[in-house]
């Protein structure tokens, strides 16, 4: 964890991020447990620990959480890049609103017993806003920065995503101790306090603090290899409609997180098992000199009976589809980090493509031509890099994106709840893919 920074904002707004929040105690055992800190700030049951810069400043969580304005109350997420800083900061809060007024005043802005995040790219800050999405029933995220909420608002998620901005806040003080002087004068009476504390631990521990329930277990989780694969073949090769005065244009599928620019709508959070949501894309546009009225007619008749998803302009049709891929235990050895140089390897199994493969960020991107089976089923070949999205333009490559293939904590209770305790036949179809077959399954 990066040590908590001071920022301050063009209106001389002075600001500590990246605190560590911890549950406020009474009597001594809050000097102790924060004895090496030179500023301090209580919040209602909670308190942090900041340098002696600090003195003065406030809590940017505190802060972006008063400055809400008629929300839910619940746990939100806040999301800042801090100014003058390649950095990105996130932290949580629980949000309590009055009767009488919906806007959560500072004392209605309660932090979760965390450490504040703070990161130095905006790959590993999206990154941990999925993790924390995927894991925590958000309410809200709130983000001082207009352009960073809409990086979010394309990951996936269905909390809503507003900006806010920081309101006033209580401020870090100077934390004083006990002097020498008066240690040593305080007599009998001190040193019977400071026996009770190093004695009899337990007896103080139970009358001065509320026992902390233990993090729950987390297990590391991803999708069956081949699900993403063999659920994108078979999901664009079934039936979509087909309307007349309308031609097809772009289609592709995605996992949540890694949708393009131009498909940005909110995806539903799947029920039940833990599992991840993809998305499938068809999109439609006008042909040239046809009827717009019988267009209409026509895709008014047809529509009615597509029960997915669909938007509709005078410039084209989007129609899209979801599924869900159940997230499997056992995934511990999934790691960005252990996936070694297959640049060449990739070189050599699209040989016959010159250029076919480039790197992409932290994966690579593949154009090729052929069939989307045989695709896939190279991309199978390589160890540690998983399909994250598939583009497919009319008269054009497929172009495949490979990422580094890694899981997502999720508590092992949400495993253990959803444990069939026999065959479901109404349970979602798990598919299965394998890297030799040629053709869709």
């Amino acid at each position: 964890m990066m040590a908590p920074r001071i920022i301050t904002l063009e209106d001389g707004t002075r600001l500590a991020a990246g605190l560590d929040w911890q549950p406020a105690r009474s009597g001594v055992l809050t000097g102790l447990s924060l004895r090496g800190s030179a500023a301090l700030l209580h919040h209602g049951d909670r308190v942090a620990d900041g340098p002696a810069s600090a003195v003065g400043a406030g809590a940017l969580l505190i802060a972006l959480g008063a400055g809400l304005e008629k929300v839910d109350p619940g746990t939100w997420l806040f999301v800042a890049h801090l100014p003058d800083s390649d950095l990105w900061w996130l932290g949580q809060a629980e949000i309590s609103t009055g009767d009488s007024a919906p806007e959560p005043a500072a004392d209605q802005v309660r932090p979760v017993p965390a450490s504040e995040e703070i990161h130095d790219t905006p790959a590993a800050l999206m990154a941990a806003i999925r993790e924390i999405d995927a894991t925590t029933p958000l309410t809200g995220i709130a983000v001082h920065d207009g352009p960073l909420a809409k990086d979010i608002s394309r990951i996936g998620t269905t909390a809503p995503v507003l900006t806010v901005t920081p309101a006033s806040t209580p401020a870090f003080v100077a934390r004083t101790g006990v002097s020498r002087r008066t240690m040593v004068f305080g007599g009998t009476a001190l040193a019977g306090a400071l026996a009770l504390v190093f004695v009899l631990p337990p007896v103080l521990d139970r009358l001065a603090r509320s026992p902390l329930a233990p993090p729950p277990a987390m297990i590391r989780a991803a999708p069956e290899q081949g699900s993403f694969a063999a659920a994108c073949v078979k999901t664009l090769a079934d039936w979509w409609p087909r309307i007349a005065g309308w031609q097809a244009g772009a289609r592709g599928c995605a996992l949540a997180g890694h949708l393009p620019e131009t498909v940005d709508f909110d995806l539903p959070v799947p029920d039940g098992p833990p599992a991840v949501t993809m998305v499938l894309w068809h999109r439609l546009t006008p042909v040239g000199g046809s009827n717009p009225v019988l267009s209409d007619l026509a895709s008014d008749r047809i529509l009615a009976a597509w029960p997915h998803g669909l938007r509709r302009s005078e410039q084209e049709l989007l129609l899209w589809r979801t599924r869900t891929l159940p997230l499997r235990p056992g995934a511990s050895d999934l790691s960005p980090d252990a996936v070694p140089d297959v640049g060449p390897v990739l070189a050599a199994l699209w040989a016959g493509q010159p250029g076919a493969v480039e790197e992409e960020g932290d994966g690579f991107l593949i154009t090729a031509s052929g069939d989307l089976a045989a695709l896939f089923g190279k991309a199978a070949h390589i160890a540690g890099l998983e399909p994250v999205r598939l583009d497919l333009a009319a008269g054009e490559n497929a172009r495949l994106l490979l990422r580094p293939r890694s899981g997502r904590d999720i508590p092992a209770t949400l495993f253990e709840a959803a444990r069939p305790a026999a065959h479901n036949p109404d349970a979602p179809l798990t598919l299965s893919f394998e890297a030799s077959k040629g053709s869709p399954p």
